[in-house]
C-alpha cells in the first residue's frame, strides 16, 4: 500500500483540474489542485470550505448538477455530457477560459465503504470536440447536399427548383424565411422571385424592393460577391440606420449570399431570422454552396425550358407558314383554270388578273418578311446612318398604313413636338419600325378602335409611343412578345393573319439603331403600349 503522501502528490500534480467535494447536492470544496486554480484564476484560500455553487445561468450547469445527483444516487462514477462554455462555475469566479469540457464525478470511499467525498474533474477536450464537430457538420452538409440534389434532379421548371431549394434550406437551418431575389442593377432594385417562410410569417414573394433601403455598405459588399453576415440588424453598424426596412420584413438577422454573372450582381439568396442569431462558418459555407448550385440548376432549367418553348413556337410557326402560303394558292388555281378555258370577256380577264396579282402580292410580302428576319438574325442587315427627323419618319409610316386604318375604321391620334425630332439612322428601316408597330396596333384592335402615336422629345433620347385600345397581351406573354414567332401564342385562331415575326423584326432593327423597345399591357382586352427609345441627335 502506497503511503498517503503519494496520493496527495498525484492529486496536486495532475495536469487536469480537480476538486474534491463533500458528498451532498450542495457540496463544499474540500480540496483543490493547482491545475484547477490555474484554470479558474483563483487562490486556494478563496475556495477551501466554500460552496461549489454552479451559476444557474452558466452553460452546462444543469448537466453538472445532474451528474452529481446520479453519483449520490448510484454510488458509481458518472461523466456528464460534454459542454462548451467559459470555465468559471464557482460562485464569484470570473470566466477565464472558454472551451469544451468533459466533467467526470468519481465517488471516493473509506475502507468501510463510507462515501467520503466526490472527485470533480474538468478535462479540456476542446481540440477533440472541434474535430468531431467539424466531421459532424461536414457529414450533415454532405447529406443535405445529396438530399437536395435528389429532390431537384427531377424538376423541370426553374420555379420548382428555387421553391424546393429555399424550403429545404430554411427547414435545415431553422430559419424564419429564405428568399431568392433577382437584382435589376439599372433600377437599383431586387425582385423576390420566390420565398419560403416558417408557418405564421408572411410571404414577400412577388415584391420589389430598393437596394439602397438596406444599407450602402451591405450592397457594396454584395456587389463584389462577398456574403453579408448580420447577426443583429439593430446593432450592426452597417444596418442599424436602416433597421426599419428590415423590421418591415420581420428580419432581425440576415445571411445574404450574392451570385455574380460576368462580374455583375444578378441574384441574392437571403436566409433570415426574426430574432438575432449568430451564423456559423459551416452555415455560411452551406448557404454559399446552395446559392451557387441553385443558380446553376435554375439557369439550366431555364435554358431547357427556353429550348422547349422555342421548339414549340417553331413548330407552330411552320404550321402557320404552310397555312399562310397555301391560302393564296386556291384563288390563283381557280384563276388559272378560268384563263385556260379562254372564255372570259375583257372584264372577266381583268378581274381574274387582279385576283392573281393580289394573291401574288400577299405571298411576296410573306416571303419578304421571312427574308428580312433571316438577314437580321444572321447579321447581314446594314443600315445607312444619317440624320433623320422622326416626324417625317412617322408621316411616311402613316402613309403606308393609312389604307389599313381606313379599312378598320380606326380613329388615329398623333401627338408630336413642333420642332424637328432628330435621330441618326436609316430612313427606310426607321419607317419599317414605325409602320410595323402601327400595323400591329391596327390588326389587334377591333374595328372602330383608337390608335395613338406620340413622339416625345427628351433630354438625351427620343421616344415613340404607339398605343391602342385593342385586345391587349396576357402578362405571361409580354416578356416574350418580341421573340420570333410569338404571335402564335397571342392569337391561336389566326384571325389576324401574318407570321408573327413583325415585332421580332422591330426589336432587331431598333437594336441596330442602338435603341430599345418595350411593351406594356394591363392584360387581355385592355390595349397595348409599345415604346421605342432612340438616342437623340443634338441639334446643330
Amino acid at each position: 500500500m502506497l503511503p498517503a503522501h503519494v496520493f496527495q502528490a498525484a492529486f496536486e500534480g495532475s495536469p487536469i483540474g480537480e476538486v474534491l467535494l463533500s458528498p451532498n447536492e450542495d457540496p463544499l470544496i474540500l480540496a483543490v489542485n493547482d491545475a484547477f486554480l490555474k484554470l479558474t484564476g483563483r487562490r486556494r484560500d478563496e475556495l477551501m470550505n466554500q460552496r461549489f455553487m454552479v451559476a444557474e445561468k452558466s452553460a452546462g450547469a444543469a448537466a453538472v448538477k445532474q451528474s452529481l445527483r446520479r453519483v449520490l444516487a448510484t454510488q458509481h462514477p458518472d461523466t456528464a455530457e460534454i459542454v462548451c462554455h467559459p470555465m468559471g462555475n464557482l460562485q464569484g469566479a470570473a470566466p477565464v477560459h472558454g472551451g469544451c469540457w468533459r466533467v467526470t464525478h468519481t465517488p471516493i470511499f473509506s475502507p468501510e465503504r463510507e462515501l467520503l467525498c466526490i472527485s470533480h474533474r474538468a478535462e479540456d477536450v476542446t481540440a477533440a470536440w472541434r474535430v468531431q464537430d467539424s466531421l459532424r457538420q461536414s457529414a450533415e452538409r454532405e447529406a443535405f447536399q445529396l438530399s437536395l440534389a435528389d429532390r431537384v434532379r427531377a424538376l423541370d421548371s426553374p420555379e420548382e427548383v428555387v421553391a424546393t431549394t429555399t424550403q429545404m434550406l430554411g427547414e435545415h437551418l431553422k430559419a424564419s424565411r429564405v428568399a431568392y431575389a433577382e437584382v435589376d442593377a439599372r433600377q437599383a432594385t431586387f425582385f423576390i422571385r420566390s420565398n419560403w417562410t416558417r408557418e405564421g410569417l408572411g410571404s414577400i414573394s412577388g415584391e420589389t424592393r430598393r437596394l439602397d433601403d438596406f444599407g450602402p455598405d451591405i450592397i457594396a459588399l454584395l456587389n463584389v460577391g462577398q456574403p453579408m453576415v448580420v447577426d443583429d440588424v439593430a446593432t450592426d453598424s452597417r444596418t442599424a440606420a436602416h433597421a426599419a426596412a428590415y423590421a418591415a420584413l420581420k428580419v432581425s438577422s440576415n445571411l445574404a449570399i450574392p451570385v455574380l454573372k460576368a462580374g455583375r450582381l444578378t441574384t441574392i439568396l437571403s436566409i433570415q431570422s426574426d430574432t438575432p442569431r449568430h451564423w456559423t462558418h459551416a452555415e455560411i459555407d452551406m448557404a454559399k454552396d446552395v446559392a451557387e448550385r441553385t443558380w446553376a440548376v435554375a439557369e439550366n432549367a431555364r435554358a431547357q425550358q427556353a429550348l422547349r418553348d422555342a421548339s414549340q413556337r417553331k413548330d407552330e410557326f411552320l404550321a402557320m407558314l404552310a397555312h399562310e402560303l397555301r391560302n393564296p394558292l386556291a384563288p390563283i388555281s381557280v384563276a388559272a383554270q378560268l384563263l385556260a378555258r379562254q372564255q372570259l370577256d375583257p372584264a372577266g380577264l381583268r378581274k381574274t388578273g387582279e385576283v392573281i396579282a393580289r394573291q401574288v402580292d400577299h405571298m411576296r410580302e410573306l416571303i419578304d418578311d421571312l427574308m428580312d428576319v433571316s438577314r437580321v438574325t444572321r447579321g447581314l442587315v446594314r443600315i445607312d446612318e444619317a440624320p433623320q427627323d422622326m416626324k417625317l419618319i412617322v408621316a411616311d409610316a402613316l402613309e403606308q398604313i393609312k389604307p389599313l386604318l381606313e379599312t378598320q375604321q380606326h380613329r388615329l391620334s398623333l401627338r408630336q413636338p413642333d420642332a424637328p425630332v432628330m435621330v441618326r439612322g436609316d430612313a427606310k428601316r426607321l419607317v419599317q419600325i414605325v409602320s410595323n408597330l402601327i400595323n400591329n396596333a391596327a390588326k389587334y384592335t377591333e374595328p372602330g378602335g383608337h390608335v395613338e402615336v406620340c413622339v416625345e422629345l427628351r433630354p438625351h433620347d427620343v421616344q415613340l409611343h404607339v398605343q391602342d385600345n385593342g385586345m391587349g397581351i396576357p402578362k405571361d406573354l409580354q416578356p416574350r412578345i418580341f421573340d420570333l414567332f410569338a404571335q402564335g401564342e397571342r392569337t391561336r385562331d389566326r384571325t389576324q393573319g401574318g407570321l408573327g415575326i413583325g415585332l421580332a423584326l422591330v426589336k432587331s432593327l431598333v437594336e441596330l439603331h442602338h435603341g430599345t423597345v418595350t411593351c406594356f399591357s394591363e392584360g387581355l382586352g385592355k390595349g397595348t403600349l409599345f415604346t421605342v427609345t432612340l438616342p437623340r441627335l443634338p441639334q446643330a
